[in-house]
């Protein structure tokens, strides 16, 4: 299975599993006693368990990531992402564990600043937060410019300045035409 970015911006997997199985179930219809999440018969059931997101509210609070808790959870990393589109409440945990990891980060380093932690490296915390906490630390600015409504930009003549070109240009080709001249020889 491979994850990416798709165009709408949110994470997309791809080539099945239970991804696949989730969103399939969750954005169906459900028959008559069939709970939204549960596998269809004949279907593979999802492994996800509501339980998942008492462990993650039990991270974050030592800095954990999000590699600690795919590991804690046993699931693989695509997983993990599928479920967050798949299951609201998951995808609140992890973004509440997230926020609290990057408070204990931001705390160690605040700490740190003024003398509050033995052997504190600089370089490396900055790294750290880059790496952990794009969205928040990211030197990298990028601006886009768009016209109205978030169309084209539109360009609009002002002036005469198309004008006196096309005089211009109309003088250099009379001039070459009644010298038999091309301009720059």
């Amino acid at each position: 299975m491979r994850s990416g970015v798709n165009s709408a911006g949110s994470r997309g997997h791809h080539f099945g599993g239970e991804c696949r199985q989730a969103r399939t179930i969750s954005d169906q219809p459900q028959p008559k006693g069939q709970v939204k999440g549960e596998a269809m018969a004949g279907g593979r059931p999802t492994k996800y368990k509501r339980a998942f997101c008492d462990v993650l509210d039990s991270m974050g609070d030592e800095g954990e990531g999000v590699a600690e808790a795919i590991v804690a959870l046993g699931i693989a990393k695509d997983t993990f992402y599928c479920w967050q589109e798949a299951h609201r409440d998951f995808s609140d945990a992890v973004k509440a564990m997230r926020a609290r990891s990057q408070a204990w980060w931001e705390q160690k380093g605040r700490l740190a600043t003024f003398g509050g932690v033995d052997g504190f490296n600089a370089t490396s915390y900055i790294f750290q937060m880059k790496n952990r906490f794009r969205d928040d630390w990211n030197d990298k600015t990028q601006t886009e410019l768009t016209g109205k409504d978030g169309g084209a930009i539109e360009t609009k003549e002002t002036g005469n300045g198309a004008a006196k070109l096309a005089q211009f240009l109309d003088g250099i080709e009379e001039r070459s035409g009644a010298t038999g001249d091309t301009p720059g020889e």
